[in-house]
């Protein structure tokens, strides 16, 4: 006979362990687009200054 109980243990373990792979995986993804966002940002704040240079020469 097979042992569905063992199984079922295993298997709870390995979702547990999965679940705390997706957190760490979900919080190195928002703090990437948080970083790529400031990055941006800076990209944005240094072109509208070239534009405003631009414009007065």
């Amino acid at each position: 006979m097979y042992n569905y109980d063992g199984l079922i243990r295993e298997t709870l373990e390995r979702l547990k362990n999965l679940e705390e792979q997706l957190k760490i995986a979900d919080q190195v993804i928002f703090y990437q687009l948080q970083a790529e966002k400031a990055r941006l940002r800076l990209l944005l704040r240094e072109a509208k200054k070239n534009e405003a240079l631009s414009k007065t020469m």
